[in-house]
């Protein structure tokens, strides 16, 4: 629960605050919802159901020829 004493959301964090605070983050899953993203991460972190959607975004703002980091994991939010 978000008042309990172990709640932390990772936009709070130092490692956020000194290393993705001026990055584009996306995250991608077609199984949750924003509510459930940005109760652990800011708001800042655009969520994508649809990965042509996340390339598409992604072209726009960075052309076709992006630096990107993709780092799949199956775990992405803790229960």
């Amino acid at each position: 629960e978000t008042g309990a004493k172990l709640y932390n959301n990772f936009g709070n964090g130092i490692l956020w605050k000194a290393f993705v605070k001026r990055r584009n983050v996306y995250f991608f899953s077609p199984n949750i919802s924003k509510p459930d993203l940005y109760h652990f991460y800011p708001k800042s972190v655009q969520l994508f159901n649809e990965w042509k959607k996340l390339i598409e975004d992604v072209e726009k703002l960075h052309g076709n020829t992006p630096k990107a980091a993709i780092i799949p994991t199956s775990i992405q939010l803790s229960e």
